[in-house]
Formats: C-alpha cells, sequence, structure tokens
C-alpha cells in the first residue's frame, strides 16, 4: 500500500520530536552525553504516549554510526534500518503473543550472539505484563546481567503486573498522558503541513477524545479527513466518534434544568437513533456537569476548560442554574447509572430513570423542615396505630331463659313448652391481629427501599418519593408526594408492583399488598364509634352462634 497512516508519517525520531515527555526525554539525553546508559530500561504508560518510539530512538542513538550529541543522525546505515525496522540488531517482541518460557529461553540463547552492525543488540519487548510467571523467572538473570553488548527496554500499560524483581533491575520511566495544548498545537502542525483547513474546535475536539493519547489524536485526524476531506469541523468529529456536541449536551442539560423531562427523552432518542452508544452519552454528560462544575466552583475556568469564550460564558449561566449541590448530585446518578448498566440488558431506561431523577430531584428538607416532618410522622404513627390494632374481642355473656325440659339450640329449637332457649355462648377465638402494625413498617422502610434497590433499580427510583401513610389488612398504603404522578403510575405497573410486593414480604416477613395514593388523598380511618352491632367481628359471632344478642362486651 502506498498510503501510511498519519501516526506512521509522524512518529517521532528524534527526542526533541516526542510531545508532551521532557521528564523523559530530558533523563535520556542526559544518560547519553555522560555515558551512563543503562543495560535494562521499563517505559510505563497510557497507549499512545510515546513508549516504544522512545525505545526505537534510543535504540538508534546507541547504534547511529554518524552521533552528533544525544540525537541520532537519521542517515546513517543502522539509523534507516532501525526506522524501517529491518535492522538485526533492534528485535521488538511482542509478549502479548510470545509470553511463554519457551520464548524467553530461546531469547537468552540469541543474546550471546555479537550484533551484525551495530554497537549493540537492542530487545524491545512490548506489553511486558503479559509474559507467564514462569518466563519472568526465566528472564531475571539475564535482565541482571546482561552481556555486554545487550540492551533491553520494556514497555508496558501496566506495570503494577510486572513482579518487584523485575522492576529492581531496570530504570523506569514513567510516561504521561499528553496535554491538550502540546497536542493541539501538534496537530495544528501536521494539519498546516497536509493542507488541511481543520476549525480550532474540531481540534480540540480531537484533542479531547484522544484522552491524552498522540497516536489516538492523529487516528483521529485522519479518519476525519478521510470523510469530509480535507475541511474538518467540530460536527464532523462528533460525527466520526459518534458523540455529542457541547451544543447538544447544553440544550439536553437546559431541558434538565427547566424540569421539560418530555423533550430531555426526545433529545436522548435522537442521540440513540444517530448511532451514539448509551454508555458514551453518559460519560460525555458526566464529563460537561464536571465542567459546570468547575465554573461554578470558580477560578481560571478558562484555562482547565478548552471551549469557546461564548459557549464559556453560556455554561457560566447554566451553572449558576444548577447550583454546585445539584450538579454533584447529577453527577452522582450518572455514574450509578453508569455502574448499574454492566448488570443490564437494558441499559436506555437505566439512563432514562436517571435523567428523570435529575429533572425532578427528590426535595431535601432543611433541618427545621425535617424536624416539623419528624413530628408530623409521629403523631401519623400514633393515630394509626389506634386505627390499626383491633379492639378487645367480643365476647358472649351466657345467659339462659329458664325452663323445664330440653333446650332448643340457638337455631331457635323449642322446649316442649314453647319456650326459646338460649345456650351458654362458646367461647370466641380472636380473629388474627392485622399483618403487620404500621410502627414496623415506618420503621423498617428504609430497610424496604434498599431491598427494592437490590432486586429493581427502576422500582427504588419511583418508590424513593413515596412514604408509608397506613396499613388496613394486608394492604400497605404509600403516598406519593404533589406532583409526581408519573411516580405512582410507574409504580403501578404490574411488574414494578410485583417486585415491591415480593420486597414487603421480603422484609417484614409476611405477604403484602401494595396500595399507592397522592399525598393529598388522606386515609381515612375505621370508625370507632359505631354501633356495636356493626363491628365485623360481632356480625362474625352472630352468624356462627345464632341472631339473638344478649349482651356485648368490650
Amino acid at each position: 500500500m502506498g498510503y501510511v497512516a498519519l501516526y506512521r508519517e509522524w512518529r517521532p525520531q528524534t527526542f526533541s520530536e516526542v510531545v508532551g515527555q521532557q521528564h523523559v526525554t530530558r533523563t535520556l539525553i542526559n544518560a547519553v552525553v555522560q555515558g551512563r546508559i543503562a543495560h535494562a530500561y521499563l517505559f510505563c504508560g497510557p497507549r499512545g504516549t510515546g513508549k516504544t518510539s522512545v525505545a526505537k530512538i534510543l535504540a538508534k542513538v546507541v547504534n547511529c554510526l554518524d552521533r552528533q550529541g544525544a540525537e541520532p543522525c537519521n542517515h546513517c546505515e543502522n539509523c534507516l534500518r532501525i526506522t524501517q525496522g529491518i535492522s538485526m540488531d533492534v528485535l521488538e517482541i511482542d509478549a502479548a503473543s510470545n509470553r511463554g518460557i519457551d520464548e524467553i529461553r530461546d531469547l537468552r540463547e540469541k543474546i550471546k550472539f555479537a550484533p551484525t552492525s551495530g554497537k549493540a543488540k537492542v530487545y524491545i519487548i512490548d506489553e511486558v505484563h503479559m509474559l507467564t510467571p514462569e518466563a519472568f523467572n526465566a528472564l531475571l538473570k539475564t535482565l541482571e546481567e546482561p552481556p555486554a553488548q545487550a540492551m533491553f527496554v520494556l514497555a508496558t500499560t501496566e506495570p503494577h503486573k510486572i513482579p518487584a524483581t523485575i522492576l529492581s533491575r531496570c530504570q523506569r520511566f514513567d510516561f504521561r498522558r499528553v496535554g491538550l495544548k502540546d497536542m493541539i498545537d501538534r496537530l495544528v502542525e501536521i494539519a498546516s503541513h497536509h493542507g488541511f483547513n481543520v476549525t480550532p474546535a474540531a481540534l480540540r475536539r480531537i484533542a479531547r477524545a484522544a484522552e491524552g493519547g498522540m497516536r489516538d489524536a492523529l487516528s483521529i485526524l485522519d479518519q476525519c479527513v478521510a470523510y469530509t476531506g480535507e475541511n474538518v469541523t467540530e460536527d464532523d468529529v462528533n460525527t466520526v466518534l459518534g458523540v455529542t456536541g457541547d451544543e447538544a449536551r447544553m440544550a439536553l442539560v437546559d431541558c434538565l434544568v427547566n424540569q421539560d423531562i418530555h423533550q430531555a427523552l426526545i433529545m436522548l432518542d435522537n442521540f440513540i437513533t444517530q448511532g451514539k452508544d448509551i454508555r458514551q452519552i453518559v460519560k460525555e454528560l458526566v464529563e460537561y456537569l464536571r465542567n459546570l462544575l468547575l465554573v461554578q466552583i470558580g477560578g481560571d475556568a478558562e484555562a482547565l476548560l478548552p471551549v469557546d469564550p461564548d459557549l464559556l460564558n453560556r455554561m457560566k449561566e447554566q451553572a449558576e442554574q444548577l447550583g454546585q449541590t445539584r450538579i454533584m448530585n447529577s453527577i452522582n446518578v450518572l455514574t450509578n447509572a453508569e455502574a448499574e448498566m454492566r448488570w443490564t440488558t437494558s441499559p436506555r431506561w437505566l439512563l432514562e430513570v436517571a435523567l428523570l431523577k435529575i429533572a425532578k430531584p427528590v426535595h431535601v428538607e432543611s433541618i427545621a423542615e425535617l424536624k416539623i416532618r419528624v413530628e408530623r410522622l409521629e403523631q401519623l404513627v400514633q393515630n394509626l396505630s389506634s386505627v390499626a390494632v383491633p379492639l378487645k374481642t367480643p365476647t358472649r355473656k351466657e345467659a339462659t331463659l329458664h325452663g323445664t325440659g330440653p333446650a332448643t339450640s340457638s337455631q331457635g329449637r323449642k322446649s316442649e313448652y314453647g319456650r326459646a332457649v338460649i345456650e351458654p355462648a362458646r367461647t370466641v377465638e380472636p380473629l388474627p391481629s392485622p399483618v403487620v402494625s404500621p410502627s414496623e413498617v415506618v420503621e423498617k422502610w428504609p430497610l424496604l427501599l434498599e431491598t427494592v434497590k437490590k432486586a429493581k433499580i427502576a422500582a427504588h427510583a419511583f418508590l424513593i418519593v413515596a412514604e408509608p401513610v397506613g396499613v388496613t389488612g394486608d394492604v400497605v398504603t404509600v403516598a406519593f408526594k404533589p406532583g409526581y404522578n408519573f411516580h405512582k403510575e410507574k409504580t403501578e405497573q404490574p411488574e414494578i408492583k410485583a417486585t415491591i410486593e415480593k420486597c414487603l414480604e421480603a422484609v417484614y416477613k409476611r405477604p403484602l399488598r401494595l396500595r399507592c395514593i397522592l399525598q393529598d388523598v388522606t386515609v381515612e380511618p375505621n370508625p370507632v364509634n359505631s354501633k356495636p352491632e356493626d363491628d365485623p367481628l360481632v356480625k362474625q359471632a352472630i352468624e356462627l352462634f345464632g341472631p339473638t344478642v344478649i349482651e356485648i362486651k368490650e
């Protein structure tokens, strides 16, 4: 193929061309000048930050035939061979595919041979953390005392997986993520060289998407140029990456600020229709809210946020509308939703519930409001206790009408003289008390919410704005705050309601049913001043023992 990707074409060939790693290049330059080049180096850091490139530059410095100072000449035969990847004295080994002890044993045998044309044989082992423990053990002795003509450069993105015995035998250099300014300057240089017309906003978007990896930034730029030609805008970058732009994210947050959940869900549907990944949408919303938080905190926000001044002013207005507390709560809601997405096959509705929570957050009362609420709840519990606990089971006093001869049953049998006889009342077994007391419901309500959350996060999101207000038999009544009709309707859906009722049974150790009302609907207590004959227990006793009531005692 004739075309060479940008990241390959612009791979650094000297220490001075390495972007954003001055702490590494300066140390290596001084080591070369002073003749203190070590026999083993360990390069650590994120992907695309220059670890392998610096390793090859160091290999050229060691084997350069016409080196001036600390930089390779890049013109001699050895430098050209190393640059082209055909030098027999520089061996680049992929530890991910050559990770066994047999490969390391083969390396130990070949390391004894002298270099063919250079001054030293350089072994670059990429992703060294992928070696097996046996391979590391086989490498130990060679790494500690290699032949005079051999040098090792180990590269990894996960240094914590490397044994301490290996770490102690190497000089370690930690590569950092390339800063936004350094990356943008490098992209401007490359775009100008090729004649690409890339807007500043597009360059910032590319740099942010690369997350500190220069190679990733060049790959994104290459893809954008292939998509649009030589003119690249921020919208083009967003389309290529499948992400939302700053304007779209700002519009979505505006909907949440104004509690326009309907429009927010429409925008979310548009994002998904355009092929944007739901988890990426969550990630970008968290990033945007983090930027709003930085603006809210104050300070030199322009230095922290690579955005246009006009956009920054609009972000300041939005941050003032939201407030620091609500921004932080929104970030928590989204991060929790992102964590839950790992365990579900339907991440979309998790994000929809999260947006609903942000748009209509649960009101957080002040201390004074909480005190009033506690007093009101205590009074409510006392009132409900008096309603829910049944009166003492009524009994019938034994009574008979005097007469002779055999008496009739309570169903109306008569004696031989025609007198009605009422048999002595049998003891009425008390009916079971209410399955759960209101005080127990209130006491264990936080435990119930936690159980519902573990069972189904959506059910918890709807039930969190409700509170128990009454118990009638096996029915627990919960009241939703005014304005939360949506939560009430969702909770009454069969699937959600069944989940909550299962959790009720698990927490209160007995089967319970759920009844949902709005807070302005009051629960009328059972009348306590009604006639004794109207009491359901008395009615049942009459049905069992006869229609004639002599006396009722409480």
